[in-house]
């Protein structure tokens, strides 16, 4: 048999989504740790941009087995540190989920060679030293969203009314 969504409840879909973004931001939070371990550049930006993705995917458009969209709620996110979330929201809708033309200003310019023109392009990249010093900051936001979601978590897990129905084998 195979996999059956189709009983499950809105309550079971919220559930599940809710585990899921625990995981999503308890591997934003591993990558982030793993950023002290490399020193190369683009090592350390790579990882970066999966803690960036890693974080923002749970406030993401998600879609459950109906294709209605799930997202987690801002009441998960601190009031005190709601900037520092928009400013990564930002950073991963304009530069690393998608290619935003403002965010990156291209730049072009004509080169006249002897057989042929050139086209070299500028354009602007994160200011990732900027925001690898920002790191602490970032850990207080994936634990704090974390333990939000652990707080939801338990308040529902506490008061199921429904039954999680288990995937068939």
């Amino acid at each position: 048999m195979s996999w059956d969504p189709s009983q499950y409840s809105k309550e079971d879909v919220h559930y599940r989504f809710l585990r899921l973004y625990s995981i999503d931001l308890n591997m934003a939070r591993q990558s982030l740790a793993l950023l002290s371990r490399y020193r190369r550049a683009d090592v350390r930006h790579a990882i970066f941009r999966d803690v960036v993705v890693g974080y923002a995917r749970p406030f993401s458009s998600n879609r459950d087995h109906r294709k209605r969209t799930h997202e987690l709620s801002l009441r998960h996110v601190p009031k005190t540190i709601r900037p520092l979330h928009k400013e990564l929201m930002k950073l991963r809708h304009q530069l690393f989920a998608h290619t935003d033309f403002a965010a990156r200003q291209p730049s072009v310019t004509r080169w006249q060679g002897s057989v042929k023109a050139q086209f070299p392009m500028s354009f602007s990249n994160p200011p990732y030293d900027a925001w690898l010093r920002r790191s602490a900051e970032i850990l207080e936001l994936l634990e704090a969203v974390e333990e939000s979601i652990r707080k939801e978590l338990t308040e529902l897990e506490e008061g199921c009314s429904w039954n999680p129905v288990a995937p068939a084998t």
